[in-house]
């Protein structure tokens, strides 16, 4: 756009100027004029915003235009328009450039075309970080002009510098408007730019601590129940031939055992296929009667102690991850310990509730220095995602011990 209506302004009021100046040269018949004083074009306004080198009455005392100064008007018109094109490039050199060609044709003539590209370079550049070399070159080259016209013969009016000046202070005002404004848009597009990262980041985080829940959810489901279908089915192979009865039993503990385990599946992977209805709550202390009946059927003695006091006032979180790392607890010890006698006991007291689980066999994969798997980590998150803490290894008779602390103040 700047270009656009430089070339609109700029050009058309050089060629009138030019066809005026060649046709006076050109009347030779014509009054004769004094030389210091211009051609009488009438009143008006030499600069179309009242700024640049050429401003001005039209009627004014100066040096008599030539028909080469009005052609070098018209060439500076053009190049002036066309050299806004890179100014968002190249601010610092182009404000100077145009700057500097106006100020040669203001030296040589103070008749000239309204050069107001002169304030779009300088509005341009200021916007673009050249403010330091606009303003100094606009500066020097208005002094130039003013001090060393009469050495060229081309004076100025004292009756055009003041409005001159006051037109290049209303262009130094918009430009610093302009850098205003663009400043502000900068600023609102950042700040939007970084709220949207925020959110971006906050929608990651969310989404990755929900993989990581479905994750410890499927492997303390499938973990749980593959290692009692496991313990089962050998049995019922062992025993198919001697015991049918056992076997069958066994096989039945198979086939709740397996039920069981899809259906609590189904309710994980259902949060990935729509995670709006709400869920039905995981298996709590509730379940734990069951859980130490299931371990049992599997040939793991169980010796259970637990003391909830008022089981309604213990969180319903809590609750939810006391069964699953009493869950993996109890599946690491019928897949990793020679143990057929575990005991759980959980107490509680005025600030937590303590849960521990410890087997009297010997552990066949974790030795003295315990290599932690997904198991012991996803007991680890459990216990830390509530405030509490969490601790195993082996004991000094050989068996495995797992420790868990949950503060009944759950945190937000």
């Amino acid at each position: 756009m700047p270009v656009v209506v430089s070339l609109v302004v700029q050009v058309p009021a050089a060629l009138l100027l030019l066809a005026h100046q060649v046709s006076g040269s050109l009347d030779a018949g014509g009054p004769a004029r004094d030389p210091g004083t211009g051609p009488d074009l009438g009143t008006g306004v030499g600069s179309g915003n009242g700024v640049g080198p050429g401003s001005g009455a039209f009627t004014f005392e100066s040096a008599v235009s030539s028909v080469w100064v009005s052609v070098l008007a018209l060439v500076l018109a053009v190049l002036t328009s066309f050299a806004l094109v890179i100014i968002r490039r190249y601010p610092r050199t182009v404000v100077v450039a145009i700057i500097a060609a106006t100020s040669v044709e203001a030296l040589l003539s103070p008749i000239g075309p309204p050069f107001i590209s002169v304030a779009f370079a300088v509005i341009l550049a200021v916007r673009h970080g050249a403010r330091a070399w606009a303003y100094i070159a606009l500066a020097a080259a208005w002094m130039l002009v003013v001090f060393l016209g009469p050495l060229s013969g081309a004076p100025w009016a004292p009756r055009l510098v003041a409005p001159t000046t006051l037109g290049l202070l209303v262009v130094v005002g918009a430009a610093e408007f302009s850098k205003r404004r663009s400043d502000v848009r900068q600023k609102l597009h950042e700040d939007a730019l970084a709220r949207r990262r925020a959110e971006d980041a906050r929608q990651e985080a969310a989404g990755q601590q929900e993989r990581v829940r479905i994750a410890r959810e499927l492997h303390d489901v499938l973990g749980h129940s593959l290692s009692q279908i496991t313990v089962q089915a050998n049995a019922g192979l062992h025993l198919m031939d001697r015991d049918p009865a056992e076997a069958r039993r066994a096989l039945l503990n198979v086939k709740e055992t397996s039920a069981a385990a899809l259906a609590e599946v189904r309710s994980v992977l259902g949060i990935l296929r729509d995670p709006a209805p709400p869920r039905a709550p995981g298996p709590g202390l509730e379940r734990l009667g069951d859980l130490f009946e299931v371990v049992r059927a599997g040939g793991v003695s169980v010796t259970e102690s637990i003391s909830l006091g008022d089981a309604a006032q213990i969180p319903l979180g809590v609750g939810q991850s006391v069964y699953r790392i009493v869950q993996e607890s109890l599946t690491n010890v019928m897949r990793h310990s020679s143990s057929v006698s575990t005991r759980v006991r959980i107490t509680r007291d005025e600030a937590a509730l303590i849960v521990t689980i410890e087997d009297d066999g010997t552990t066949e994969v974790f030795g003295a220095d315990p290599e932690p798997g997904n198991g012991l980590l996803g007991m680890r998150e459990r216990a830390e995602l509530l405030g509490g803490s969490f601790s195993a290894g082996p004991t000094p008779t050989g068996g495995w011990r797992v420790v868990a602390v949950f503060p009944l103040a759950v945190p937000a």
